[in-house]
């Protein structure tokens, strides 16, 4: 019996740790293979599906099902020579061939419209979170604090995230104005007075910079370590 790399799928041989790897998100190898995820598996994951066997931020299942999704794309478009007859070029196809790329372009087909749902639920979901706070924001005059905690749980909430803090950066330190869901400690400390950060660190970075700075795994960052956990 052939191991979880070595089964045959999309018209190719592929390892689907290898694969995974590629993508920079080895660190779902484990759940894929005690799901017994293989490589006729793959093209019928949903973002349901990789959510389910623990790959949580949006970002990670977006890159998943858009990488899916090429897989298929590849498959409809190419087909193995170890797998075709010469004659099989030709409008005279054997009915099997042309049945299997027909499933593949109809899964593919499944998995744009699946994308088109997801992303329009997402900009729902925006969009609500943009109304509830603009109401709070109308309801509170002078007083900020409901709409930190507002954008805040909205923002945890649409990216899946455990739990999230908003700083005020005074130039030179960060000052906490808004926790949600931050462990009692962590957030306790932060909230004792302003901290600074290494240009090198992640937030840093993200100062430095003006935009979204995403790491994989924050706890193997050697900035982050180096820094103080900051």
């Amino acid at each position: 019996m052939m191991g979880w790399g070595d089964r045959r799928a999309l018209g190719a041989v592929m390892d689907v740790a290898v694969w995974l790897r590629s993508l920079g998100l080895e660190q779902y190898e484990a759940a894929f293979r005690e799901n017994e995820i293989s490589e006729q598996a793959l093209p019928s994951l949903t973002a349901e599906d990789l959510k389910e066997i623990g790959v949580g931020p949006v970002g990670h299942r977006r890159t998943l099902l858009e990488a899916i999704a090429a897989l298929r794309a590849d498959a409809s478009t190419k087909v193995p020579s170890s797998e075709v007859s010469p004659q099989s070029s030709t409008a005279s196809a054997h009915p099997e061939d042309r049945a299997e790329r027909r499933q593949v372009t109809d899964a593919s087909n499944e998995t744009e419209v699946a994308r088109l749902k997801r992303k329009l639920r997402e900009a729902r979901e925006q969009q609500a979170a943009t109304s509830e706070v603009l109401q709070i924001v109308s309801s509170s005059p002078g007083d900020l604090q409901p709409v930190f905690a507002a954008m805040l749980e909205k923002a945890v909430r649409i990216c899946d995230a455990k739990f999230g803090n908003i700083h005020r950066w005074d130039g030179e330190a960060l000052h906490l104005l808004a926790a949600h869901n931050t462990p009692a400690d962590f957030a306790e400390v932060r909230s004792r007075s302003p901290f600074r950060v290494g240009p090198q660190t992640p937030t840093g970075r993200m100062l430095a910079t003006k935009t979204v700075v995403h790491i994989t795994d924050l706890a193997a960052d050697a900035a982050y370590i180096e820094e103080g956990f900051q």
